[in-house]
């Protein structure tokens, strides 16, 4: 059975969730250079984005080895702590076996290569944020990549079963403040979030995409049990 819609609101998953993580797509890049850095506006887009994430969390930023998804989560970082924007940085390079399968993703792969994709990021995040909860430090882990992985993850989690299904389900993307017109079917920065909370049940996974919320718990457990 496919995971479960739920009625929650953002404001109330995140007064009892004990961590967070949040998988995004990169910032508006500059197509006119070679290296394909963050436009202007996408670095404005970048720190608002990051100014936006829920405060009170200990923050960790991963990213794909693109400059564009590196730099997005470099600023995003910066905008989380209210810092200022930053320079764009002129090595990008990535630290973890997370950050390789960040930087995996091409929304032109079929469905299935998605999902082995998806299957991996959803165990090592879960892992990550689990880890932290046990130290008491209210992880949010921010994931910055492509596309293509909103797809991997919704398909791990058998809530999509091809791309068309996205649209289906949730709707054509919203325009945004930084970017109105595009084709691209995820919006600069757009994301999904998961909120870990901790019940009397026990533990619970809530999934958020586009103002919809599934409880994944029993996915998750069943891609763990996999590993």
């Amino acid at each position: 059975m496919p995971p479960k819609k739920i009625s929650s609101t953002h404001t109330r998953l995140l007064k009892i969730s004990d961590g967070m993580s949040i998988i995004a797509r990169h910032s508006i890049p500059d197509t006119t250079t070679q290296k394909k850095w963050l436009t202007r506006g996408g670095e404005q887009q970048a720190y608002w984005a990051g100014q936006n994430l829920p405060p009170g969390f200990k923050l960790e930023v991963l990213a794909a080895k693109a400059a564009r998804a590196q730099n997005t989560g470099h600023i995003a970082e910066k905008g989380y702590a209210d810092a200022g924007i930053p320079k764009q940085k002129t090595k990008p390079t990535y630290k973890s076996s997370l950050e390789k399968i960040l930087s995996s993703f091409d929304f032109r792969d079929p469905i299935e290569k998605l999902k082995i994709g998806g299957e991996a990021v959803i165990t090592d995040l879960t892992q990550r944020v689990y880890a932290g909860i046990g130290k008491k430090e209210k992880p949010l882990i921010l994931s910055i990549t492509h596309d293509g992985a909103v797809y991997a993850i919704l398909s791990a989690l058998r809530i999509i079963n091809e791309k068309e299904d996205l649209e289906a389900k949730f709707g054509k993307r919203k325009p945004t403040k930084m970017l109105k017109d595009t084709d691209a079917a995820i919006a600069p920065t757009e994301g999904i979030l998961f909120y870990f909370l901790n019940e009397k049940n026990g533990k619970r996974v809530i999934l958020s995409f586009r103002r919809q919320r599934y409880d994944v718990t029993a996915e998750i457990k069943r891609i763990l049990a996999k590993k």
